[in-house]
């Protein structure tokens, strides 16, 4: 009995002790990751202090105490206004502002798509090429183009069927269109990816510089047939939510993580055609890029979204303010910001 109740003293023993190291090496790797994080957070709020010192606050983000999350930015300079979509929380009617960049006024356009049905998407990202604005339509693998003429007569409130609709998809390939640009020759449409929930078509992986990638930023020009007609493609990080051309150079918007976001510069001057691909039947040059031939890459506020460059300052729209998110408040992030763009180069 005395042996029997030994042994077991002994074996509780053993399985104290063990339990008692695992918790302290859980312990210690909970610091050390703690530690790791508060050490990136900690550079990340430096170069962030320092963007936020070189920047200003120029236009309030409409709605976005009420429900509304931003994604796409555009401007047009003969209204100087901003046009500014996204989508809502609880998935209701998905607008186009158009915000008058001196006095924050603004109008609020419902979109419906083609067929006139009521439009509560994503709405990712929105440029204006040859007088449309042209909507991303994320997983729908297309794009809605508006007239502008109709969207400066529509009320306030409106309700507005698209003029256009772009399929960015086919039997054998598919682009799930979150961002888009425009240069002076082509449209350009986005691919957010970031594995396991936002996925690209497999025929988007491409090798850079000992880096895969599985986005595409494709640009075309469209025939009269509303046909797409792919004229180059670009290999690009996970986790761009915006792009724009400028002056000879191409900036990403990379949401990077809860501590920060990117701007990721390159020379187009400096860069090279790495093979050719076929992109909806058309055989197109394609360029990559990555960290490793970016002309620099720029720290800035977390959750960065569309971004655009008007008389050589960088705007760019957060949707860290928004309600789902909600730190972005105190820092004034329900505003687009603008830099110069000398800042990112």
């Amino acid at each position: 009995m005395c042996i029997h109740i030994y042994r077991s003293f002994l074996s509780i023993t053993r399985h104290s002790r063990l339990w008692t190291v695992i918790c302290i090496a859980l312990g210690i790797c909970f610091i050390v990751i703690i530690t790791f994080a508060r050490m990136i957070y900690m550079k990340d709020q430096v170069a962030i202090s320092h963007y936020i010192e070189n920047s200003k606050p120029v236009c309030s983000i409409p709605d976005i105490h009420n429900g509304f999350i931003p994604q796409g930015l555009s401007y047009y300079p003969e209204n100087d206004c901003f046009l500014i979509t996204g989508y809502f929380a609880r998935r209701s009617h998905s607008p186009i502002y158009i915000c008058d960049r001196k006095s924050n006024n603004y109008k609020k356009i419902l979109m419906n798509t083609s067929e006139g049905e009521d439009y509560s998407g994503h709405a990712g990202g929105i440029s204006i090429y040859n007088g449309i604005a042209y909507v991303s339509g994320s997983t729908e693998g297309t794009m809605y183009g508006f007239i502008l003429s109709s969207l400066f007569s529509a009320e306030d409130g409106m309700e507005l069927a698209a003029d256009v609709r772009l399929n960015l998809k086919s039997s054998t390939d598919r682009m799930r269109v979150s961002f888009s640009a425009v240069d002076d020759l082509y449209l350009y449409a986005g691919e957010f990816h970031s594995e396991p929930f936002f996925c690209t078509h497999k025929s988007h992986v491409a090798r850079t510089h000992n880096t895969t990638q599985k986005a595409y930023l494709l640009g075309f020009v469209i025939s009269g047939k509303n046909e797409l007609i792919p004229s180059v493609v670009y290999s690009i990080p996970d986790r761009i939510q915006g792009a724009c051309f400028d002056k000879g150079f191409l900036y990403l918007s990379q949401s990077k993580d809860l501590f920060s976001s990117r701007i990721l510069t390159y020379n187009t001057d400096n860069l090279h055609t790495e093979e050719t691909r076929l992109v909806f039947g058309t055989k197109v040059p394609m360029y990559h890029l990555d960290e490793k031939n970016a002309e620099k890459i720029t720290q800035i506020p977390p959750m960065s979204e569309e971004i655009l460059v008007i008389d050589d300052m960088m705007n760019i729209l957060y949707e860290s303010a928004s309600n789902i998110y909600r730190f972005g408040k105190k820092a004034n992030m329900d505003y687009i910001w603008e830099t110069p763009v000398d800042y990112f180069r």
